[in-house]
């Protein structure tokens, strides 16, 4: 690869380092100059017109002053090299190295904050982003069919995934006729694609799934963690949201969470083997998607599994509903139609139950404590029998759930305030 920059470029490449191969090889290309990024695409995925519209991006980006790995030419002035391998001709591109390091948990405010604003002035810059090179959108609109594809006819997922797609299409059809931006989206805005310098400068680099779409895509993975908010208000000040590109964004998460277990489920196995599938993202895919599902306001019990004969006894709490995580509600009521159906024989076990008691922080803490020592006992991977048929599964949650009224009379602390 140093090589081929040298043949290619107006530069001396010292060293030439793999950083990550999949789709396609990437590799830090060190200079006197300083350090690049060549990108050597993978056989049959972008033309090279297509890279050359990825390029020409880079390049009006830069040029805005957005902190983005710039373009850089071939010797004849290309953005885009071809080389000729064994599989067939492979694209390639250099761009800069952008500086500052990718962040590391654990994440804050003010991070969230920067990625906003940063991604904000991304969206701004390319408004009238226009380039002679075609781009086809990232997203091609089969992501839930194939999903559905490879799932058996059984699995209760197919119902979540088809109905929650087209719901999530018919939402954004609506919004689309009522003025919902479509513009150049970056495809894959992640706190992985991204360094922050000392100065806190978001550089934004690995345009390999830029393309045309609903801009509104961009926010949807910041939007589902914890820093939802600063994330968003950075946003905002940067580049007002209007209501109708706010009440997309549950239904491009939801289409995300699709187009990744498109990825996860199908693309990744294809390409690096089926023991991907044992690494847990396609369970965190459709839990997410479920809980995706339910925010939106999508009966997600009837799209995930069905009801199950204890489903009711085992959410309810005296007179009060226990809302649980959509991800654990969808395994339970999975579990519990299977058990019905005598998938696990007549005589595995079940159980359930939910407590509540005011006690100390430090009687709390021992309790968490013995639970733990009692779940080694039984789940450690050292008391697990590989020879028995059936999988257990146990989830527990500890957490305080509210505080008394202050004028409670069964309650007698001199410290309880409002």
């Amino acid at each position: 690869m140093a090589q081929l920059v040298a043949d290619h470029y107006a530069l001396a490449p010292a060293q030439a380092t793999l950083v990550r191969t999949f789709v396609n090889d990437v590799y830090r290309i060190d200079t006197e100059q300083g350090p690049y990024a060549l990108k050597l695409y993978g056989h049959g995925r972008w033309s090279a017109d297509e890279v050359r519209w990825e390029q020409s991006l880079a390049h009006e980006l830069d040029a805005a002053g957005v902190p983005v790995a710039g373009d850089v030419a071939l010797c004849g002035g290309d953005s885009v090299g071809i080389l000729t391998a064994p599989e067939g001709e492979r694209p390639f591109a250099l761009t800069t190295w952008v500086p500052g390091e990718k962040p590391q948990p654990p994440w804050s405010d003010v991070l969230y904050a920067a990625v906003g604003a940063a991604l904000a002035r991304f969206h701004a810059a390319v408004d009238a982003f226009d380039c002679e090179h075609p781009r086809p959108p990232v997203r091609k609109g089969d992501e839930p069919a194939r999903v559905v594809a490879v799932l058996d006819q059984s699995d209760p997922r197919r119902d979540l995934v088809q109905h929650s797609a087209d719901a999530a299409n018919s939402a954004l059809d609506q919004l689309a006729a009522r003025g919902l931006r479509w513009g150049v989206t970056h495809g894959d805005a992640s706190l992985d694609n991204l360094h922050v310098d000392e100065r806190g400068v978001v550089h934004f680099y690995d345009l390999d799934l830029a393309g045309p779409g609903w801009q509104m895509s961009d926010l949807t993975g910041a939007m589902s963690t914890e820093f939802a908010a600063p994330f968003l208000a950075a946003y905002v000040a940067e580049r007002p949201l209007s209501d109708v590109e706010l009440a997309a964004l549950p239904w491009l998460r939801i289409l995300g969470h699709i187009d990744n277990l498109a990825f996860h489920l199908i693309d990744k196995p294809a390409a690096m083997g089926s023991a991907t599938l044992a690494e847990g993202w396609v369970d965190r895919g459709f839990a997410g998607l479920a809980d995706a599902a339910g925010q939106a306001g999508l009966d997600v019990d009837d799209l995930a599994v069905g009801h199950g004969p204890d489903d009711e006894e085992a959410q309810q709490v005296g007179h009060e509903e226990t809302l649980l995580p959509s991800a654990s509600v969808f395994d339970y009521r999975r579990a519990s139609r299977q058990r019905a159906e005598g998938r696990f024989g007549s005589t595995a076990h079940a159980g359930d139950g939910e407590h509540a008691a005011r006690m100390g922080d430090d009687r709390a803490k021992e309790f968490e404590q013995r639970l733990l020592a009692l779940t080694t006992d039984y789940f450690s991977p050292g008391a697990a029998d590989p020879c028995m048929p059936t999988k257990y599964g146990f989830r527990w949650m500890l957490t305080p759930v509210d505080l008394a009224p202050a004028d409670d009379p069964r309650v007698q602390c001199d410290d309880l305030t409002e």
